[in-house]
């Protein structure tokens, strides 16, 4: 195991500590001992990621969970080696019948540690930096291929749960108020940029892989099935029955996107604690940057050459999110200091924006961390609470498979899938988005919203 270096203070001398001791022990040959002292160094490791906020944490103990993780699960995954190989000399003497028993036996107690092993895999990955993954990206790889190399896979499509949303749908006749453009030039979305003006643009995703191979579920159960994600479930983020969960990928296809949730099952989440689906909630994978923890899955994808044009402050960096989930789930009307492009590549969105020239009637939480994001339900708005809402001058879209819809930094928008849908967003420069300035504030009559501003 290569050296770690973390901050001798905050834990650091205790890990190093107990890695140099889990060394000796291999040198003895006691590897057991080795192996547990490594797990105690990951846990370690652990512990410093979940003191204080996440973005105050030091790189080096990201880094040190992944190396860790690393080290355990390659060592877990040889011990494994070793026990399987035992059992094919012992299997010999068996006759027939015993040798399938025991084989049977031996597959399902070897997916179900192989299974753990992924998910500390996936663990590491989320929390890890760039640089720790791609030793981690091989080995998860390497253990999917042993889960489901002797699977068959039936072509799965996705169910059809429309009719969950009927009353959101547009008309078909004008599903969008909003210009139309098919796959722009760079110039011509130059301009359009500059004015921040929406757009709706067709053809510009003829040759993404993703468009077809994600109409089939089967296709994520073979690349990804047995990976662990992070799904959002309930209404919405502002709802009191939001909540997290991280579930693996199977299980949340089984229970939110191929049955509708009115026939869910109830059933027990593969991962640590006996974590029960609760029917009345859609489960959401929402702004999750699964490309980097699942490269398979990114190359099915192209970043638009568009995401090239950023402001004059850009750095240069797009962040890419995918968004999978059921019909019905929402993202409440919120705003992002970004360009955004979101690309729908199956299923379909209703999305309705509005300019931030009418931030002063959309009532902006008066919490920090939910500054971008109205009080308002875009949806079923009351007009006693927030009277000046209805001033504000919205624009609808109804965002369909292979299109792209083009949201400027600052310009609010409210999102609702039509059916069961996966986007995938690609934000980039425009950090200085228009905000509610203190003249549009002080000319606000309504006095509840004087309130919050203060």
């Amino acid at each position: 195991m290569e050296s770690i270096q973390v901050p001798d203070s905050s834990g650091g001398r205790p890990l190093t500590r107990i890695l140099q001791r889990a060394a000796r022990e291999d040198d003895k040959g006691n590897h057991s001992m080795a192996l547990n002292l490594i797990e105690a160094a990951r846990e370690i490791c652990w512990e410093q990621l979940h003191t204080g906020p996440w973005n105050e944490v030091d790189d080096a103990w990201r880094e040190a969970f992944a190396s860790t993780t690393l080290s355990l699960v390659k060592r877990r995954m040889a011990i494994l080696d070793v026990q399987n190989n035992k059992t094919v000399v012992k299997e010999a003497k068996s006759s027939p019948r015993e040798r399938k028993r025991k084989r049977d036996k031996s597959n399902d107690k070897d997916n179900a540690l192989l299974m753990k092993q992924l998910h500390y895999i996936d663990q590491a990955l989320m929390m890890s930096p760039p640089n720790s993954r791609p030793l981690l990206h091989k080995l998860a790889e390497e253990i999917h291929e042993l889960m489901i190399k002797s699977v068959q896979f039936d072509t799965e499509p996705w169910a059809d749960n429309d009719n969950d949303c009927k009353l959101h749908t547009s008309s078909s006749t004008e599903r969008s108020c909003i210009r139309r453009v098919v796959d722009p030039s760079m110039i011509e979305f130059l301009s359009i940029m500059k004015k921040r003006e929406p757009v709706l643009i067709v053809g510009a995703m003829k040759d993404w892989p993703a468009t077809s191979k994600w109409r089939d579920l089967s296709y994520f159960r073979k690349t990804c099935g047995w990976r662990s994600i992070p799904v959002e479930l309930g209404s919405s983020y502002l709802s009191t029955d939001w909540s997290q969960q991280i579930m693996v990928l199977n299980n949340f296809l089984d229970n939110y996107i191929r049955t509708p949730v009115k026939r869910q099952r109830l059933d027990k989440a593969p991962n640590n604690g006996k974590s029960i689906i609760d029917p009345g909630k859609k489960g959401y994978l929402a702004q999750h940057t699964l490309f980097d923890q699942i490269p398979a899955l990114r190359k099915d994808i192209l970043v638009p050459d568009l995401c090239a044009l950023g402001d004059e402050d850009d750095d240069g960096e797009v962040k890419i999110n995918a968004w999978f989930g059921p019909g019905g789930t929402v993202s409440p009307l919120h705003f992002d200091p970004e360009h955004n492009i979101l690309a729908q590549v199956v299923g379909r969105k209703k999305v309705i924006l509005y300019s931030p020239k009418d931030s002063e009637y959309l009532y902006p939480s008066p919490t920090a961390m939910l500054h971008n994001t109205s009080q308002i339900d875009v949806e079923n708005p009351d007009d006693k609470k927030f009277p000046l809402f209805r001033r504000a001058q919205p624009l609808e879209v109804e965002l369909r498979s292979s299109e792209m819809l083009y949201i400027p930094p600052g310009y609010w928008h409210h999102v609702r899938s039509l059916s069961g849908s996966f986007s995938v967003s690609f934000w980039f420069g425009g950090q200085s988005a228009p905000q509610l300035s203190s003249s549009d504030k002080n000319n606000c009559t309504d006095p509840k919203l004087d309130e919050e501003s203060k």
